[in-house]
């Protein structure tokens, strides 16, 4: 009877384990798009104050060469 009863045990524990684990893949998945847009997003902006003759235009040059990074990491060229 006990291990009857504990074999069931661990399989509720199985499946109910495994819908935090799909909740979170699904966070995941959905971050990495939401930070491709807002990668997306700022890029122009950045790209704009960094050839502005002020100033402050090189100091917006080194965010430039992160977010080309940034993007090419989180979505690569297709082949």
């Amino acid at each position: 009877m006990c291990a009857n009863l504990f074999d069931w045990l661990v399989r509720v524990i199985a499946i109910v384990s495994f819908a935090p684990y799909l909740w979170e893949l699904w966070k995941r998945t959905n971050q990495g798009k939401l930070m491709l847009g807002f990668l997306h997003g700022a890029k122009p902006l950045v790209e704009a104050m960094s050839k502005r003759a002020t100033s402050m235009g090189a100091d917006w040059e080194p965010l430039l060469v992160q977010i080309n990074d940034m993007l090419a990491r989180l979505q690569p060229p297709k082949p």
